[in-house]
């Protein structure tokens, strides 16, 4: 979605510079607004036109600019109050995600961020970007090709810094290659590259076919290959744990599901059509670092029958209750060459968090 609407509002930027009436700039505002509901990186986007506009004296529109900006707060001012009246919580998750608590500089990380972009867009187009923003004469007269430079540096940059110190995920750069590939493809056909063009198309098409064979190699019995070959080993845990844990919740007759993992409770919440008066989620220090410690944080002197369910054991959490019964441990293999504890409890009568 963020990916959509990055593409969208540049085409809306291109006409809003060659129509003289307003509606493009109320377009362009209104898609960055939704393409940050869907992803704050959109916010890049923003960035670059503005860089764009301050460094283009003849597209230079202060009026446009303005509509753009209503229009933008037009559409994400409902998501501004909700975080205000919340602590901003989705805003300092996404800075969390950016600056992780393991934090620190390595170069290595750098290299392994150009490593994933190279697959995300291409070898040869990211080394034809690369080239096309070295040569400043390409772009520096041409005003497609300057607003395609402005809205690929800002996030490839802020992506890079944020990946140098060990943060950010790898889809966050994506929305750059809108721009990106459109330099990349002129500055070949226009330096005689239609071979290296040739070359990128045929790279695409071998991933394709590569990565949709071996996932369906991978979909009947991943738990009998290898994990390192699987492009969706990261989901392969979900959907075994959730059915063991919405199974014995409902067997048990239990109130709500109880998971020290916001990240696999949503799973379990998806699979099993879970609302947020079924879940509740263990969190000691008692701030919303996501949506989940927001609607469903375990509180002192919860007395409802919950089944506790987690990866690893779940001792410590379960002696924290007046009452807890393990019904099931064991391992849960994703793959053949990986096994992951769980143990699910039935709980009862939570009497407030305590050291494990």
């Amino acid at each position: 979605v963020a990916v959509l609407a990055w593409a969208a509002a540049l085409y809306a930027v291109v006409r809003a510079g060659d129509d003289t009436g307003r509606l493009w700039w109320a377009a362009l505002g209104a898609l960055v607004g939704a393409g940050m509901l869907a992803e704050y990186t959109v916010a890049a986007f923003a960035l670059g036109a503005a860089g764009y506009g301050l460094f283009s004296a003849r597209e230079r529109n202060w009026r446009g600019a303005g509509i753009a900006v209503l229009g933008a707060a037009a559409v994400l001012g409902p998501n501004l109050v909700w975080n205000l009246r919340h602590g901003f919580v989705t805003v300092l998750e996404v800075a969390r995600q950016a600056v992780p608590g393991s934090a620190h500089f390595d170069p290595l990380n750098l290299a392994s961020f150009a490593a994933v972009q190279m697959g995300v867009v291409g070898p040869v187009f990211l080394a034809g970007i690369l080239i096309a923003l070295l040569n400043r004469g390409f772009w520096r007269n041409d005003r497609g090709m300057r607003l395609m430079a402005w809205q690929t540096v800002p996030l490839i940059a802020v992506a890079g810094a944020v990946a140098l110190v060990g943060g950010g995920a790898v889809s966050w750069a994506g929305p750059a290659y809108v721009g990106g590939s459109l330099m990349a493809a002129r500055w070949l056909v226009l330096s005689g590259g239609l071979p290296a063009l040739r070359a990128q198309a045929w790279i695409g098409v071998a991933t394709s076919v590569a990565l949709w064979t071996v996932a369906g190699l991978y979909a009947g019995q991943p738990e009998a290959l290898t994990r390192r070959l699987d492009p969706f080993r990261a989901a392969r845990l979900s959907e075994p744990f959730c059915e063991l844990a919405l199974g014995s919740l409902a067997e048990e007759g239990a109130s709500a599901l109880l998971s020290d993992s916001a990240h696999r409770l949503s799973e379990c919440m998806f699979y099993g059509g879970l609302g947020w008066d079924r879940v509740a989620v263990w969190n000691p220090d008692g701030r919303a670092h996501s949506q989940h410690e927001l609607m469903a944080s375990l509180r002192p002197g919860d007395d409802r029958t919950m089944l506790l369910a987690v990866t690893g054991a779940g001792t410590g959490l379960a002696r924290q209750f007046a009452d807890a019964r393990e019904i099931e441990s064991g391992r849960l293999a994703t793959h053949i060459d990986r096994w992951v504890p769980f143990s699910l409890w039935v709980v009862e009568g939570f009497r407030g968090y305590r050291e494990r």
